[in-house]
């Protein structure tokens, strides 16, 4: 009798790695296997544990069975980024964006604002090593960053391919990772993006006023 696929895993499949072997088993086979990256359901498994619980590299290389904490890391950095290039559950709700009942303008604006954008905290246990760069001194805790966007019926339709330390700030995370905008297409961001304003990158975000200046007059 052949062995359940996911036998060699040692308790709660979700406690691992966050997801149910359900979840797992279709990434194996839509994105794994023979001629990939990720050859085996175990490597996966390796994977995604380690993006869970974020170990050190000597934790990460004990439960991967090998010596070197060097090797180790790369692995599990090969395979990440691996996932991270080709998993893309999205594409019809991007494409979707342009349907008309997700235009929220009256026709009396050239642009159209049909994205919404923010970034969002994913908790990680403190870090034994650079504790200070995933602080998150606007969450008060250790964690990585992610950030997406969302059309104007609360659809996620883009989700930012690289994680980021939690100290690292929303503009930064934006620059170095974001999509493709349209011509006449705008995105709606807060005040955490302000200083992004005029640098051609889609943005449409509120007016922040300093301490010395008068209170703004409200727009009619």
């Amino acid at each position: 009798m052949p062995r359940p696929p996911w036998s060699f895993v040692i308790g709660c499949m979700r406690a691992s790695t966050g997801l149910d072997v359900e979840t797992m088993e279709r990434i194996y086979i839509k994105y794994c296997g023979r001629g990939t990256v990720i050859k085996t359901r175990k490597y996966l498994f390796d994977v995604m544990q380690s993006i869970k619980t974020n170990t050190t590299k000597r934790a990460t290389a004990e439960y991967l069975g090998l010596k070197s904490y060097g090797y180790a890391a790369a692995k599990v950095k090969a395979g990440v980024m691996y996932l991270g290039q080709v998993i893309n559950e999205l594409e019809a709700a991007w494409d979707a964006r342009w349907d008309d009942e997700n235009d929220i303008t009256d026709g009396s604006f050239d642009v159209r604002f049909r994205l919404n954008l923010d970034a969002f905290p994913v908790y990680i246990q403190r870090p034994q090593r650079n504790q200070k760069g995933f602080y998150s001194g606007k969450y008060k805790r250790h964690c990585v960053k992610v950030q997406c966007l969302t059309d104007n019926r609360g659809n996620i339709c883009w989700m930012g391919k690289k994680m980021f330390k939690g100290a690292v700030h929303d503009m930064t995370m934006y620059v170095k990772d974001h999509p493709t905008i349209s011509p006449g297409e705008r995105v709606l961001a807060d005040k955490g993006y302000v200083g992004l304003r005029g640098r051609q990158l889609g943005l449409i975000v509120p007016f922040k006023r300093r301490a010395n200046q008068p209170a703004l007059t409200p727009f009619l």
